[in-house]
């Protein structure tokens, strides 16, 4: 039902739409209408012979399809509807039938669009329209429905923001005591926890019950070899901050980062371990990219419960079971990504950030592994400088320094290149006397043959030429010997 309103000055009203059965009659559907809608003297008009409309609504609101009858009754808000300025039809999507029906370009539909906010300037400057500002956008609306769907969109926008403790459903109060924890070992052929250990056959119905199977059966295996404590706690704290120093300390201790299984719902979230899930690839993802998930569940958990008066409950497990404990495959947590925000507010480079967290940091922490790409994606979520500066220094300085490198080189180079040359004119006589003797004597009578050739391959062999010469050595190819054709 859409009530009418005759002060909206964007939509003119609205219309009350009923879908009546045949025993109904015209009076039956007046006395309905005056008892719900307090009206004073309708007058009804029918239309398909089950449409029933109120006569005082502007005349376009009438021409309604007999569509509307299959819809079931319900509450809903109009889109305001406008006269087209070439047909006169009157339309809720007006540049679109601007655009298809007469054939509209863009700038044309620009410029309407111009007069109509200049039209609507004017009505919230007059003193007849009243002005409805938006407390969250600081913007004005000269109707209470356009206030409405701009404040509903607003707080849609806030709520998907990711906070554990926020939900349209409000907190229940807090129990005298800890919630109960469910049955050991509720072992389910249907189960969908499986316990990960290879030759387990273990399916049960929640983590609590594979954490007990796991303390049971596999508490020597641990984690790939690291004794693990698979125990259930129950903790109750009286605040959140309480409560999320506990948490980052508790998985800074054992080697522990958990992701969402189910969001917060009327103050209940659970959590499992970071490492369990199955990775799905979409095959966009860049060959060589790695996944975090390890095995398919694991036996650490965190279950927690939120009340109206801020304390909140946890049901944990921060044992794992059979993957191995690797710091770098933990998530940064908001207390770690402060102490990195922090750093990169002073001003410090990648290279001083980075070695000044493998010092301070031991290698169970994931700040000590703290990479530039971490850096680099953190700074670009936050909306902050990297400073760049140390960086290009080292370059200009090992540039400076390969120049003044590169140019002691030369001078060695020509030096040595100098010397050279003034002694190679003596041995080259010498060497192609002694290479025109030892091929005579090697290949007998084709020696005239190639002697132009061995010309082009001087000879290595002697280390007291090379020595003198300075020249890197180069193996001589011996020529080819050709058989003889009949």
């Amino acid at each position: 039902l859409l009530v009418f309103q005759p002060e909206c000055a964007t939509c003119s009203g609205g219309y009350v739409q009923l879908q009546c059965s045949d025993d109904d009659t015209l009076q039956i559907l007046i006395e309905k209408l005056v008892d719900k809608f307090q009206l004073k003297n309708p007058s009804l008009e029918t239309a398909n012979d089950k449409l029933y409309m109120i006569n005082e609504l502007l005349p376009e609101l009438k021409e309604r399809s007999a569509a509307n009858l299959e819809r079931p009754l319900k509450e809903f808000t109009m889109k305001p509807r406008r006269p087209c300025p070439v047909c006169l039809k009157w339309t809720t999507s007006l540049y679109s039938h601007m655009m298809a029906a007469h054939n509209w370009s863009e700038d044309r539909i620009s410029e309407l669009k111009e007069e109509y906010r200049a039209l609507r300037r004017e009505r919230m400057l007059s003193k007849t329209i009243k002005s409805h500002d938006c407390g969250l956008c600081k913007s004005g609306y000269t109707c209470k429905i356009g206030l409405a769907l701009r404040q509903t969109k607003m707080l849609k926008a806030t709520d998907n923001e990711h906070s554990i403790f926020l939900d349209s459903k409000p907190l229940p109060s807090r129990p005298p005591l800890l919630p109960p924890l469910p049955e050991q070992l509720s072992v389910s052929e249907k189960g969908s926890v499986l316990c990960p250990v290879p030759r387990c056959s273990g399916r049960f119905t929640n983590h609590d019950s594979l954490a007990y199977h796991c303390m049971i059966e596999h508490s020597e295996l641990g984690a790939a070899g690291t004794p693990q404590n698979f125990a259930i706690r129950q903790y109750r704290f009286e605040t959140r901050e309480e409560y999320t120093e506990w948490l980052y300390d508790r998985c800074e201790e054992t080697c522990t980062s958990f992701s969402t299984k189910t969001s917060m719902w009327s103050g209940y979230a659970m959590y499992r371990c970071n490492r369990a899930g199955h990775f799905r690839t979409s095959g966009t993802i860049r060959i060589g990219c790695t996944s975090k998930k390890a095995q398919s569940h694991c036996s650490a958990f965190l279950r927690i419960s939120a009340y109206t008066d801020g304390s909140v409950d946890v049901t944990c497990c921060f044992g794992h079971i059979f993957h191995e404990l690797d710091p770098t495959a933990l998530r940064l947590n908001e207390r770690q990504t402060a102490v990195l925000q922090k750093l990169i507010e002073e001003g410090k480079s990648l290279v001083e950030i980075g070695a000044q967290m493998r010092a301070e940091y031991p290698p169970t922490n994931r700040l000590h592994y703290t990479t530039s790409n971490d850096i680099r994606n953190l700074a670009l979520r936050l909306g902050l400088e990297i400073n760049g500066k140390e960086k290009r220094q080292t370059r200009s300085q090992q540039a400076l320094k390969e120049e003044g490198g590169g140019e002691e080189q030369d001078d060695e180079e020509n030096e040595a290149e100098q010397s050279a040359s003034s002694d190679s004119d003596i041995d080259d006589e010498d060497e192609e006397e002694d290479e025109d003797e030892e091929m005579g004597s090697e290949y007998g009578d084709y020696t005239e043959g190639v002697e132009h050739e061995v010309q082009l391959f001087p000879d290595v062999q002697d280390g007291e030429a090379n020595e003198q010469d300075n020249r890197p050595s180069r193996n001589r190819r011996a020529p080819r010997r050709f058989d003889e054709y009949d």
